[in-house]
């Protein structure tokens, strides 16, 4: 099916310990580890604006928006419809097409944004859909992108606010606004923000969005009253960075990854991964997209096993209209099984100093008309096309079953390795012990390398052999 890339933001999630993915896209699609596709549906009631949703071992939330209001809808994991609520208000524009998020609390509760370009609003409702309150900000004008809970249980809410740019709203836990900080004035575009453990947080968007197609991205460091710790930007005139969304979360050993939008010249995107210590230094940057596509991300979540689920939009040449939904699973490196559509780039990284500004913002409560709906769903055909073999490029795709020989096996310690891919680029190669102790390590450019272990203790080792294209593995035995 088609998506339209500015209507909203797509998202997918992993369920039941990563065997499964959720994807919003406007609809509704369920795909196992594979990717293959196994079920999809069509929520009428939200005009094709099904944005954010939560999604548990039981249940699937979903929020967007109606023609006029929004939705929140109880699902459980067979896309069945439990409830239904429609949310309107007579006090704020309620519509719009500003982001729509979903946040759980730790209160066994939701938050929820909404409004229109000049109306910054967002209100708690209980489990079942309940309205427990709502706030909307005055002397502001701006919309919402992101909101955390913080550990003190308020809210810190990303807003792109008119005349002030990517600005900070800190809550208390009832919505009440505390202080506001802004960022990159006037024209400052923020995406996401999100708190790390000693309380600090960190902020991602885009340096200047009046540049219209692309300008570098900002990724900052703030302490708990959102002053600035440091700043960095990514992307130069060279290699430089959509504003489009991007999406930052935490990684599993404490550094940071963002999916973002490469500006490709001269007249291409790609998806751009981008890997981060803690201190936002780069420790790798993947591209995935063709050559004769436009390809944009979106979102990003870190796997169990420590790999990465994107989801984006392309319009490859694949026959349908418009766009469609573009789905990516890779390991902890970037890389995909196949290693096709994907390429390491440089990219600029620069210190730069940010003022961050006060503004005065106050939480003024209004009331939210709550409604049960009959929200309708329907099921509908779609197709899942194999991404390496969209632009038919024979010799990615031949890598991608390769294999990689090493012979004789066993071996007293002298033997070969053979590659079947190609060549042409270094190839590292890499041998570890059952104690991940590495005991070899060489740079090659031969499809036949010799290699000898003699010497070294009996017993199983493990080969890696990779360029920035590929990777591929083996064991081989030492008698």
């Amino acid at each position: 099916f088609s998506v339209v890339p500015y209507q909203y933001k797509n998202v997918c999630k992993p369920f039941n310990n990563d065997k499964s993915f959720i994807i919003s896209g406007g609809k509704l699609l369920k795909i196992d580890s594979y990717g293959t596709l196994k079920s999809v549906s069509d929520f009428l009631g939200f005009g094709g604006q099904l944005e954010d949703f939560i999604i548990n071992d039981s249940s699937i939330i979903l929020y967007g928006n109606g023609a006029t209001n929004k939705n929140l809808s109880k699902l459980d994991t067979s896309f069945n419809v439990v409830f239904v609520k429609m949310y309107d208000s007579t006090s704020v524009p309620f519509g719009g097409i500003d982001r729509n998020i979903i946040y759980p609390t730790f209160e066994n509760s939701f938050i929820l944004s909404g409004g229109k370009h000049d109306t910054t609003l967002f209100f708690k409702t209980d489990l079942t859909g309940n309205i427990l309150w709502s706030k909307y900000f005055t002397s502001i004008q701006g919309g919402i992108q992101d909101i955390i809970q913080t550990q003190d249980s308020g809210f810190v809410i990303a807003v792109n606010l008119k005349n002030f740019g990517a600005s900070l709203i800190k809550t208390d836990k009832d919505g009440i606004a505390l202080w506001g900080k802004s960022y990159f004035r006037p024209c400052g575009y923020i995406h996401s923000v999100l708190e790390n453990t000693d309380e600090t947080m960190i902020i991602t968007g885009n340096i200047d969005s009046s540049a219209y197609t692309s300008s570098p991205l900002f990724f900052v460091k703030l302490n708990k009253t959102g002053s600035i710790i440091w700043a960095k930007n990514f992307g130069d005139t060279i290699n430089n960075i959509k504003n489009y969304p991007s999406d930052t979360k935490l990684t599993q050993d404490g550094g940071y990854i963002t999916l973002a939008t490469l500006a490709v010249p001269p007249q291409h995107d790609d998806l751009l991964l981008i890997k981060t210590d803690s201190g936002g230094n780069t420790l790798w940057v993947r591209a995935h997209g063709s050559p004769n596509s436009w390809d944009y991300g979106q979102s990003v979540e870190q796997l169990n096993d420590k790999g990465y689920i994107i989801s984006g939009i392309t319009n490859n040449n694949i026959p349908v209209n418009l766009s469609s939904l573009y789905i990516v699973r890779t390991d902890s490196l970037g890389h995909t099984d196949s290693l096709c559509e994907e390429y390491s780039l440089p990219l600029a990284v620069n210190n730069i100093i940010v003022n961050d500004s006060n503004i005065n913002v106050t939480s003024v409560p209004f009331t939210v008309h709550t409604s049960i709906a009959d929200t309708s769903t329907q099921s509908f055909t779609t197709y899942a096309y194999d991404g390496c073999l969209l632009d038919a490029i024979p010799e990615l795709y031949a890598e991608q079953t390769a294999p990689l020989v090493i012979y004789p096996n066993p071996t007293d310690g002298l033997f070969s390795i053979e590659t079947k891919m190609n060549t042409s680029l270094k190839t590292d190669i890499e041998i570890y012990n059952i104690n991940s102790e590495r005991v070899y390590s060489a740079v090659t450019d031969e499809s036949v390398t010799d290699i000898s272990l003699t010497g070294l203790a009996r017993g199983l080792y493990f080969v890696k052999m990779s360029t920035e294209r590929w990777v591929k593995t083996g064991k081989v035995m030492v008698y």
